[in-house]
Parts: C-alpha cells; sequence; structure tokens
C-alpha cells in the first residue's frame, strides 16, 4: 500500500518537485506494465499546466521582448519627430509650411511621448497616427514630406508594443493564486487517481513485481516528505515565524 501525504500542506515549489518526482518514478517503473498509462500522461498534463502558471507568477511582468518592441516604437517617434523638426527649418517653403502643420499636431501631444509610461505612450502614439491618416491637411502634408513610411513604422511599432502586452497582462491574469490553487486541486486529484490504481492492481496481483518495485519507490518518496512536513511543525514559535510563505 502507498502512504498518505498531506499535499494541500507542501508549498507550491515542494508540491510541483513531489509531483515530479512521483512521475520520475512511475516512469521508470514503465506505466504500460504498471497499468496506469491514462492516470499518467493525466497526471503530466495537469503537472505541466501548473508548472507553467506557477511560472508566470514568479515572473517579470516586463519581458526583454516587450521592452524590445518598446524601443522599437521610441525610436520611431524621437525619429520622426526629430525629422519633422528639420525639415521646418527648410529653405523651400513647400517643405516648410507641411513640416511645421505635423510639428503643431505633434506639440499637442507633449514633447516627451517616449518617456511616457507604456500605456500612456500607446494611446498617444494611436492618437497621432490617427490624426495624421484622417485629418486631411495632416495628410497632404505628410504625403508633401513623404514620410509615409516612418508613420507606417511607428504604427506597426505601437501595435506591436500593445498586442504582446495586452498578451502579457492576460498571462498575469491568469497566474492569479486562485487559479493556482484550482489547478493544485487537478494535480492532486490526478495523483490521487494514479497511486489508487498502483495500489489496486498492487492488491489485485498479491504485491507482485513491477507494483511492489513501484510502490517501495514511492513511499520511500513519500516518507521523506511527510518528514520534511513533521520538521516543520515542531519547530519552536520564533522560527517558524520566520519560514516564508507557504504559497511561495
Amino acid at each position: 500500500m502507498i502512504n498518505s501525504i498531506p499535499l494541500q500542506t507542501l508549498r507550491n515549489g515542494e508540491f510541483l518537485q513531489f509531483i515530479s518526482d512521483i512521475l520520475g518514478i512511475v516512469s521508470l517503473n514503465n506505466p504500460v506494465q504498471l497499468q496506469v498509462s491514462g492516470q499518467f500522461t493525466q497526471l503530466q498534463a495537469e503537472y505541466v499546466s501548473l508548472q507553467e502558471l506557477f511560472k508566470t507568477d514568479r515572473s517579470n511582468p516586463v519581458t526583454e521582448e516587450i521592452i524590445a518592441l518598446d524601443i522599437r516604437r521610441d525610436e520611431a517617434v524621437t525619429g520622426i519627430s526629430a525629422l519633422i523638426n528639420a525639415f521646418t527649418h527648410h529653405f523651400n517653403p513647400a517643405i516648410r509650411n507641411p513640416a511645421n502643420l505635423l510639428q503643431a499636431n505633434l506639440k499637442l501631444y507633449g514633447a516627451g511621448v517616449a518617456r511616457d509610461n507604456y500605456m500612456s505612450e500607446t494611446a498617444t502614439i494611436s492618437s497621432i497616427v490617427g490624426d495624421w491618416k484622417n485629418k486631411p491637411e495632416l495628410q497632404a502634408a505628410m504625403v508633401s514630406l513623404q514620410v509615409g513610411d516612418w508613420l507606417t513604422e511607428l504604427e506597426q511599432a505601437n501595435t506591436a508594443f500593445n498586442t504582446r502586452y495586452i498578451s502579457r497582462t492576460q498571462e498575469i491574469g491568469a497566474a492569479s493564486p486562485d487559479n493556482i490553487k484550482q489547478k493544485r486541486v487537478n494535480v492532486a486529484n490526478a495523483y490521487y487517481a494514479l497511486r489508487n490504481h498502483v495500489d489496486a492492481y498492487f492488491t489485485i496481483n498479491q504485491g507482485a513485481e513491477p507494483f511492489a518495485k513501484a510502490c517501495n519507490e514511492i513511499n520511500a518518496l513519500v516518507d521523506q516528505y511527510n518528514a520534511l512536513l513533521a520538521g516543520r511543525l515542531v519547530k519552536p514559535a520564533d522560527s517558524v515565524a520566520k519560514e516564508p510563505n507557504t504559497n511561495a
């Protein structure tokens, strides 16, 4: 028989490691021979799902990819602003006048667009792009100066950033404590199903192999974690208070 363990008392890292070890033991003992292929596959799937959610919860919401996309749009908005500013000093009025129109529009949004916070910059760039594409006088000025490719780059860079940032926000939202808690329940249930099947076949086959070996190895692992939990309970009160959060 496989010994019991209060899985709900394991911290997230311990819980993940315990399940990983269980999967390793069952894999080495051949799930097919143990007649638990279905239960093994289900536990694997639930484990991977929790592991990814836990990684998302622990990681920085501002990834290197997001930083790179923000730099790209910063370069675009800074470049187009500098170019328009240069055109306002052009000797030819046919270039200087449309440049003045576009610069006046840019000034409506302030001089530090690239230094704004992420969401403010996204909204500002979207407004600039909307003005230049939809207001006839700005459209004409843009055509006169042949800066359509700059506007295209600005729009695409801003869209790429916003798409990835929203996606990342959704990932973080999916990793809420409630969702992690539910995923843990799913993993625990899958483990119990696997354990019960191994137990049942051990009993039916009167402790024959490979069930005896698998049960012994699982019990050795369970005993280690039970000892860990028991040791945590007998610590002095002041030591317990210094322990990391149980969900860490």
